[in-house]
């Protein structure tokens, strides 16, 4: 499941570039016919000019030969941050689900609230929020987005979601039963290793 860590105090983690780039290294990290897509996708592409570079591989007629790629991308010109994304991210998957009808792709975003710098990135379409919150299309692709409970945050993904609010009460003891089991999982290894 790829990944994503947002901190307020990062600059890069909170641009929407640095978001596709990472989801990008992940997935085709994992999956080569995810490469083999973006490869067709971006060198479709109109708008700008994507590096993508393939060291450990060998690329020939759109084909990607090799167990791992490794995936190293440059972005010529200025781009808006929702044209990367969508070049980058959106139209591979799109297009390789469409061949993968069966696959289900999750990835999990941390600190969604931290990437909001300033009151504008509500509502700025190249902001992580707004591109995330617009979605909803790409059939079998799930978000686990965690934030805190902001209602300017949890209203963009109302329609389209599920809330758990791990910090009420009507989770909290399953949480403590889920705490507790770790703490004596870990303190039984600790005690194996002693």
């Amino acid at each position: 499941m790829p990944f994503y860590v947002i901190s307020f105090k990062d600059n890069l983690s909170t641009d929407v570039k640095t978001l596709a780039k990472s989801i990008v290294s992940q997935l085709t990290n994992k999956n080569n016919e995810f490469a083999e897509e973006l490869i067709k996708c971006t060198k479709t592409s109109n708008n700008h000019i994507y590096y993508i570079n393939a060291s450990q591989q060998q690329i020939y007629a759109n084909t990607v030969y090799g167990s791992r790629f490794t995936i190293n991308i440059e972005i010529n010109g200025s781009p808006s941050a929702l044209s990367v994304f969508n070049n980058l991210v959106r139209a591979p998957l799109e297009s390789f689900l469409k061949k993968n009808p069966h696959k289900k792709m999750v990835f999990r975003i941390d600190g969604l609230d931290e990437s909001i710098t300033s009151p504008k990135d509500d509502d700025y379409s190249d902001s992580i929020l707004s591109i995330l919150s617009n979605l909803e299309a790409l059939a079998n692709v799930y978000f686990i987005l965690i934030t805190r409970d902001y209602e300017n945050i949890l209203d963009k993904f109302k329609n389209n979601s599920l809330t758990f609010d791990i910090s009420s009460n009507k989770y909290l003891e399953s949480i403590n039963k889920d705490v507790h089991s770790f703490i004596k999982l870990n303190t039984e290894k600790m005690s194996y290793i002693l």
